[in-house]
């Protein structure tokens, strides 16, 4: 899909990529809020979130260009930061049980910016950006997907 963003069709194609990513983090973070709301514990309904967001990043690392994909990132993350700033209330879902997790949903859209300009906007491979942040073990990684440290527990 190289060069493919070029042409008239090549950007419809990556505009509407990029609208379904953004959708589906957005459907994440309203999922995470609706099981929040429906009384589901916290420390489970944050999860919905992540992996929605992980999903997006997969897609985005199939089917985007480098520079659209960094773009969207960072549009989004400037999102959950006025969010965040202005509308507390909208990503009470996500929010941490405790102190040390009150920023959590900032860090993570930071981290991922900075994994896809990093892999993928410099260093040129889709999977460099996609991967380190799929794999650290911490909290906001789905459990299913969380890396290992050298020889330690997760």
């Amino acid at each position: 899909m190289l060069g493919q963003a070029y042409t008239a069709s090549g950007i419809a194609y990556q505009v509407a990529v990029a609208i379904d990513v953004a959708a589906l983090v957005g459907g994440g973070l309203g999922l995470s809020n609706l099981l929040r709301d429906r009384g589901v514990p916290r420390s489970v309904a944050r999860y919905a979130a992540p992996w929605c967001a992980g999903a997006a990043f997969l897609i985005a690392a199939l089917w985007l260009e480098a520079g659209v994909a960094i773009a969207l990132a960072v549009l989004l993350t400037g999102m959950l930061v006025a969010l965040k700033a202005f509308r507390r209330t909208t990503l009470r879902g996500v929010e941490g049980e405790l102190a040390s997790q009150s920023q959590s949903e900032i860090t993570f859209g930071l981290a991922e910016v900075a994994s896809l300009a990093i892999g993928w906007g410099w260093l040129g491979d889709p999977w460099l950006g996609f991967c380190p942040s799929r794999l650290w073990p911490g909290e906001t990684a789905p459990r299913g997907w969380r890396g290992r440290p050298c020889g330690g527990r997760t």
